[in-house]
């Protein structure tokens, strides 16, 4: 069925799970669930049946060709085979082996990315009316990102990155401060005899305006935070044990009154609190400037739901997720603004 038909088509699936509010960004959305989502998941299923039988198609024609290819090897081994036909045998084999190559391996990726591209198509722009007052762009071009060179230029990534895609781009303004957030994949891209490439970050990247202004450098990082940002020549900071935040995070500053200035004793509850939200997953917090930026690493996708290989019935779990991400600036800049 084609994604552009999506939203027109009629069919229906029995027992979708009723969206159940549990966090406050959630309070209303059942509404907007039942009356903007559920009606389109119907044909979300139907798209999702048909997508996953032409991954089984492509996994047996891959799999055939893989088997044609081992059986087709040897013959071109055998003395009595005319030096014409080892030239068509060589290039069948070569077919087959790439045949098999591509139909389970990239082609499958595309299918199930463009799945998860009418997911989000279902269940994003919903979510965006519902939350309000973000302006979203898929598939945004680096120039899009304005605080992409200012990211570049704080080295917090471990490699430098030459190559830049970004998937979703949302900007807001809340409590007075401005933001944008990302999801991006940064890659470094080396040429010539040594050709490769190298993953540099793939997950979510924020940038907030920085509460009262400019102010003193400082980075916290989260325990598990995998190839952390290497902080300047500053000296780990700890936070008493009275405070909320003792445990949950690593800072680094200059001295005790920057972690004092750029993290206020009041604002160190809240801030837990949107830590505790993040479920446990690794971040860093960069200072710098009139800027705060947040990396978030993640191997899944962003600001979608559902996937190939679970029903929609199940998709009031991806939601509440959903909802979460759409809202983290929203939240990070009401901790920091209190």
């Amino acid at each position: 069925m084609p994604e552009a038909n999506l939203a027109s088509a009629q069919w229906t699936v029995s027992g979708i799970r009723a969206f159940v509010e549990r966090a406050p960004w959630e309070a209303g959305f059942a509404r907007v669930f039942d009356a903007a989502i559920v009606p389109q998941l119907g044909a979300l299923e139907m798209l999702r049946q048909r997508r996953r039988m032409q991954v089984v198609v492509c996994r047996v024609v891959g799999l055939i060709c893989g088997l044609i290819a081992v059986g087709l090897f040897p013959v071109g081994f055998m003395p009595s085979v005319p030096e014409l036909m080892l030239e068509v045998l060589g290039a069948a084999v070569l077919a087959c082996l790439l045949l098999a190559w591509y139909l389970p391996f990239r082609q499958v990726e595309a299918l199930r990315k463009g799945y998860r591209d009418s997911g989000a198509a279902v269940v994003l722009p919903p979510v965006l009316g519902f939350v309000g007052g973000i302006r979203h762009v898929a598939k945004a071009k680096p120039e899009q990102m304005a605080s992409l060179p200012e990211l570049e230029r704080l080295d917090l990534l471990r490699y430098t990155a030459n190559e830049w895609l970004i998937d979703d781009l949302l900007t807001g303004r809340d409590c007075g401060l401005g933001w944008e957030m990302a999801e991006i994949l940064a890659r470094r891209r080396e040429r010539g005899k040594h050709a490769k490439v190298t993953l540099v970050f793939r997950g979510l990247v924020l940038r907030l305006d920085r509460p009262g202004g400019d102010g003193p450098p400082l980075l916290v990082l989260s325990p598990n935070m995998p190839d952390a940002p290497q902080p300047p020549p500053h000296t780990q900071r700890l936070l008493p044990e009275a405070s909320p935040l003792a445990g949950r995070v690593v800072a680094w500053a200059e001295d005790g009154a920057a972690l004092a200035h750029c993290i206020p004793a009041k604002a160190e509850l809240p801030l837990a609190q949107w830590i505790e939200g993040l479920g446990g997953r690794p971040f860093a917090l960069a200072f710098a400037g009139n800027s705060l930026h947040v990396l978030l690493p993640s191997a899944r996708d962003h600001f979608t739901a559902g996937g190939l290989d679970r029903s929609v019935v199940e998709i009031e779990g991806d939601m509440h997720e959903l909802l979460a991400e759409v809202t983290l600036a929203r939240r990070l800049a009401a901790a920091l603004s209190v």
